[in-house]
Protein backbone atom coordinates (compact mmCIF):
# COMPACT_ATOMS: atom_id res chain seq x y z
CA UNK A 1 0.00 0.00 0.00
CA UNK A 2 1.67 3.18 -1.11
CA UNK A 3 0.92 7.03 -0.77
CA UNK A 4 -0.86 9.38 -3.48
CA UNK A 5 -1.82 12.43 -1.60
CA UNK A 6 -3.82 11.62 1.31
CA UNK A 7 -4.98 8.14 -0.02
CA UNK A 8 -3.42 4.78 0.61
CA UNK A 9 -3.84 2.67 -2.44
CA UNK A 10 -3.46 -0.88 -2.38
CA UNK A 11 -0.75 -2.25 -5.07
CA UNK A 12 0.35 -5.34 -5.59
CA UNK A 13 -1.25 -8.55 -4.56
CA UNK A 14 0.01 -12.31 -4.64
CA UNK A 15 -2.17 -13.70 -7.57
CA UNK A 16 -3.17 -17.06 -7.10
CA UNK A 17 -6.72 -19.06 -7.74
CA UNK A 18 -8.11 -17.77 -3.95
CA UNK A 19 -6.86 -14.41 -4.98
CA UNK A 20 -8.31 -14.19 -8.30
CA UNK A 21 -11.46 -15.51 -6.83
CA UNK A 22 -11.12 -12.56 -4.23
CA UNK A 23 -10.94 -10.50 -6.27
CA UNK A 24 -13.78 -11.64 -8.53
CA UNK A 25 -15.92 -10.65 -4.96
CA UNK A 26 -14.97 -7.12 -4.65
CA UNK A 27 -15.71 -6.89 -7.90
CA UNK A 28 -12.98 -3.82 -8.71
CA UNK A 29 -9.30 -3.69 -9.37
CA UNK A 30 -7.18 -4.14 -6.56
CA UNK A 31 -4.76 -1.24 -7.17
CA UNK A 32 -8.02 1.02 -7.15
CA UNK A 33 -8.94 0.31 -3.49
CA UNK A 34 -8.06 2.87 -0.98
CA UNK A 35 -8.59 4.47 2.65
CA UNK A 36 -8.53 8.11 3.25
CA UNK A 37 -6.33 9.74 6.15
CA UNK A 38 -9.68 11.82 6.54
CA UNK A 39 -12.05 8.94 7.31
CA UNK A 40 -10.41 5.19 7.77
CA UNK A 41 -8.33 6.51 10.69
CA UNK A 42 -9.21 3.33 12.29
CA UNK A 43 -8.25 1.25 9.66
CA UNK A 44 -5.04 -0.63 10.95
CA UNK A 45 -2.88 -0.59 7.32
CA UNK A 46 -3.17 3.13 7.12
CA UNK A 47 -2.64 3.37 11.23
CA UNK A 48 0.54 1.38 10.67
CA UNK A 49 1.68 3.96 7.41
CA UNK A 50 0.49 6.58 9.34
CA UNK A 51 2.03 6.04 12.99
CA UNK A 52 5.00 3.87 11.63
CA UNK A 53 4.51 0.82 14.00
CA UNK A 54 3.05 -2.33 13.08
CA UNK A 55 -0.12 -3.82 14.29
CA UNK A 56 -1.16 -7.34 14.57
CA UNK A 57 -4.89 -8.56 14.74
CA UNK A 58 -6.96 -11.78 14.31
CA UNK A 59 -10.34 -9.16 13.04
CA UNK A 60 -10.02 -9.55 9.05
CA UNK A 61 -11.86 -6.22 8.94
CA UNK A 62 -9.30 -4.23 11.18
CA UNK A 63 -7.15 -4.12 7.71
CA UNK A 64 -9.74 -3.73 5.16
CA UNK A 65 -12.36 -1.28 6.62
CA UNK A 66 -12.77 1.83 4.77
CA UNK A 67 -11.68 -0.01 1.49
CA UNK A 68 -13.87 -3.16 1.18
CA UNK A 69 -17.31 -4.16 2.66
CA UNK A 70 -17.13 -5.97 5.77
CA UNK A 71 -19.80 -8.69 4.52
CA UNK A 72 -17.17 -9.36 1.42
CA UNK A 73 -14.10 -9.27 3.31
CA UNK A 74 -15.73 -12.09 5.87
CA UNK A 75 -16.54 -14.08 3.26
CA UNK A 76 -12.81 -13.47 1.49
CA UNK A 77 -11.57 -14.57 5.35
CA UNK A 78 -13.18 -17.57 4.76
CA UNK A 79 -12.10 -18.21 1.73
CA UNK A 80 -8.54 -17.69 2.48
CA UNK A 81 -8.69 -19.32 6.06
CA UNK A 82 -7.16 -16.15 7.90
CA UNK A 83 -6.87 -16.45 11.17
CA UNK A 84 -4.42 -13.53 11.81
CA UNK A 85 -2.67 -10.43 10.12
CA UNK A 86 0.09 -7.93 10.56
CA UNK A 87 0.32 -4.57 8.65
CA UNK A 88 3.73 -2.92 8.58
CA UNK A 89 5.15 0.62 8.09
CA UNK A 90 7.57 1.10 4.68
CA UNK A 91 9.78 3.65 5.47
CA UNK A 92 13.10 4.80 4.06
CA UNK A 93 15.69 7.49 5.36
CA UNK A 94 12.80 9.23 7.47
CA UNK A 95 10.28 9.04 4.41
CA UNK A 96 6.64 7.36 5.15
CA UNK A 97 6.16 5.44 1.92
CA UNK A 98 3.32 3.31 2.90
CA UNK A 99 2.60 0.00 4.74
CA UNK A 100 2.53 -3.93 3.86
CA UNK A 101 0.14 -6.14 4.70
CA UNK A 102 0.39 -10.01 5.95
CA UNK A 103 -1.90 -13.15 7.08
CA UNK A 104 -1.76 -16.14 8.06
CA UNK A 105 -3.75 -19.17 8.27
CA UNK A 106 -3.42 -19.57 11.86
CA UNK A 107 -3.67 -17.39 15.04
CA UNK A 108 -0.45 -16.63 16.50
CA UNK A 109 1.71 -13.48 16.84
CA UNK A 110 4.42 -12.64 14.42
CA UNK A 111 7.24 -12.44 16.73
CA UNK A 112 9.12 -15.24 15.37
CA UNK A 113 8.15 -13.69 11.95
CA UNK A 114 9.68 -10.26 12.53
CA UNK A 115 13.19 -10.05 11.70
CA UNK A 116 11.84 -11.59 8.09
CA UNK A 117 8.82 -9.03 8.07
CA UNK A 118 11.62 -6.29 8.73
CA UNK A 119 13.39 -7.59 5.76
CA UNK A 120 11.03 -7.87 3.47
CA UNK A 121 9.80 -3.93 4.35
CA UNK A 122 13.24 -2.77 4.40
CA UNK A 123 13.69 -4.00 0.91
CA UNK A 124 9.95 -2.56 -0.61
CA UNK A 125 10.85 0.49 0.75
CA UNK A 126 14.18 0.76 -0.71
CA UNK A 127 12.65 -0.42 -4.05
CA UNK A 128 9.42 2.20 -3.66
CA UNK A 129 12.11 4.48 -2.59
CA UNK A 130 14.21 4.49 -5.56
CA UNK A 131 11.79 4.32 -8.15
CA UNK A 132 10.07 7.46 -6.65
CA UNK A 133 13.13 9.31 -6.96
CA UNK A 134 13.52 7.97 -10.79
CA UNK A 135 10.24 8.50 -11.47
CA UNK A 136 10.70 12.62 -10.21
CA UNK A 137 13.47 13.44 -12.39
Amino acid sequence: FTWKGDRLYARYLNINDINKKALELIGVPFDSLYVSKKKNEDNLILRSAVEQTYFESDNITDFSRGAINDSIIKLIAKMINFKSGIAYPLSYKDHALGAIYLGKSNKSDYSDEMKMINTIAMTISRQIFLNNMLNAE
